[in-house]
């Protein structure tokens, strides 16, 4: 809280939920899926796979796994290198895609300026 303050009180006035932006002001590679998530409640499918087109082969892996693998054996799925390394070489080649073809652009493929990293780059000039 102290540190969250002490940001605010030095001019960083927007802090990301998102880590990796935070720090770095890019997009991770699971930007939008909770803008997903909410259009796809919605019922909107076409905002959903907009925002992130993942959420969906996500969601029927995990809906698969807990019917195969049953509630209380999903941990063993997470466990299990195969989907777990598809799913994450899945997202790394979204990902690629997206910084290649939709960055920068709308939220969320967009450079966030508040970020750490930029933060500490001007620290010199601050006392100029």
């Amino acid at each position: 809280m102290m540190a969250y303050c002490g940001l605010q009180w030095i001019g960083f006035h927007k802090i990301q939920l998102c880590p990796f932006r935070f720090v770095t002001g890019h997009p991770c590679p699971g930007c939008g899926l909770t803008h997903a998530a909410l259009w796809l409640a919605r019922g909107d499918i076409a905002e959903s796979l907009r925002a992130h087109a993942l959420l969906l082969p996500t969601l029927f892996t995990l809906i698969f796994a807990s019917n195969i693998l049953h509630i209380n054996r999903l941990q063993h799925f997470f466990r299990h290198p195969a989907w777990m390394g598809g799913l994450a070489a899945a997202f790394v080649v979204y990902y690629l895609f997206r910084m290649a073809f939709l960055f920068p652009g709308e939220p969320p493929m967009h450079v966030d300026s508040a970020n750490l990293m930029e933060l500490v780059h001007d620290i010199p000039f601050m006392f100029k």
